[in-house]
């Protein structure tokens, strides 16, 4: 008798056991909605088909761009958008809605006092306001601060320039960056802080920024500087992460290249997200620039992570069948899943 089919057979079966005892293992490792913290996520959301219909606009746009502009010329991109009303431009044609996604329940809501394409920025501690940059108001972007238990919608931060990221600090106030022209103008990029009864005080000098955050203990805020053509444009490295002292403007130190910095909510760490192997992945670092480790495998593309109320979970952005979708992943990196299909996301902060 052959003994070959037998062997053959019995390969077959420890492989298809050995898959089976895998994907089971997987499985127990997946993390379960219902364990998740109910807080919400809020996010800029385009239901799917306006989201694929802005994704072809943007691509047409980026590839008229490239034919036409000229080695050297600022392209500022999304950053003036709001100056070109144009019905062809994607940001004015579909420019998304705030949402709230309940990570557990994956119930969606639309906070009504919010403008069309408003971006989340920061929650407050209680988790009763919440900070967004728009320019439906205005011809700029500014700072406007939603309160949850009245329903109001107040400017918190805005002039002539843009104002394109915010935090809310532990104590009262909150920082802000801004990108505006001067007396002679020349572009100037600055972050303050902004205290109740006090007038507005200069954090740092030429930093221009998307996004910003606060330590717990408010003692640091940490950033990614930008050139105005790196943030319009996207290309080119990385650039490198700061922290900077509150109290003092001379005491700042450069951690790593990255990107969309959120601190955890006990102050030991800082994510964010980082280039590898072509792609973003989530990494960590603490505040001294010690302990730099990816969170995870890094399966696929993580971009702006936000970190859960409870510390236990990160959030991201990855696509996902052609769309930006919500991803979700323990904050030691395992149990990576796929989180909310339903529609397309950018800028979740939870």
């Amino acid at each position: 008798m052959n003994a070959a089919p037998i062997v053959r057979r019995a390969m077959l079966s420890a492989i298809a056991a050995a898959l089976v005892l895998g994907s089971l293992g997987c499985a127990s490792n997946t993390i379960v909605r219902a364990r998740l913290p109910d807080d919400m996520i809020a996010v800029r959301m385009w239901e799917s088909e306006n989201a694929r219909r802005r994704k072809e606009m943007l691509t047409e746009a980026a590839g008229q761009r490239g034919s036409r502009q000229q080695p050297g010329v600022m392209d500022l991109g999304s950053l003036t958008s709001q100056w070109r009303r144009s019905s062809k431009d994607p940001a004015n044609r579909y420019p998304g809605r705030l949402a709230l996604i309940n990570p557990r329940t994956l119930e969606v809501t639309y906070p009504v006092q919010a403008p069309l394409g408003a971006r989340p920025l920061s929650w407050s501690a209680d988790r009763e306001r919440l900070i967004f940059t728009s320019n439906r108001q205005s011809d700029r972007f500014q700072i406007y601060e939603l309160n949850f238990a009245t329903g109001e919608v107040k400017n918190l931060a805005g002039g002539r320039g843009n104002y394109l990221a915010a935090a809310y600090a532990p104590d009262e106030g909150f920082a802000y960056g801004v990108i505006q022209l001067d007396v002679n103008g020349e572009v100037e990029t600055s972050i303050y802080k902004s205290e109740p009864r006090m007038r507005d005080r200069l954090l740092v000098e030429g930093a221009a920024v998307r996004h910003i955050t606060y330590s717990p203990d408010g003692r640091y805020v940490v950033f990614t500087p930008q050139t105005i053509e790196a943030l319009a444009s996207k290309r080119g490295g990385l650039p490198y992460m700061v922290v900077q002292a509150v109290e003092s403007r001379g005491d700042h130190k450069k951690l790593a290249p990255g990107l969309h910095p959120v601190f955890s909510p006990d102050g030991k760490w800082i994510v964010y997200a980082a280039s590898r192997g072509g792609h973003l992945q989530t990494y960590r670092v603490r505040v001294d620039g010690s302990g730099r480790t990816p969170m995870g495998p890094g399966v696929r593309n993580e971009d702006t992570p936000a970190i859960s109320p409870d510390g236990k979970f990160v959030a991201y952005v990855s696509a996902h069948n052609g769309l930006n979708r919500l991803f979700v992943k323990r904050f030691d990196g395992t149990g990576d899943r796929l989180l909310y299909d339903g529609a397309s996301v950018e800028w979740p902060i939870w």
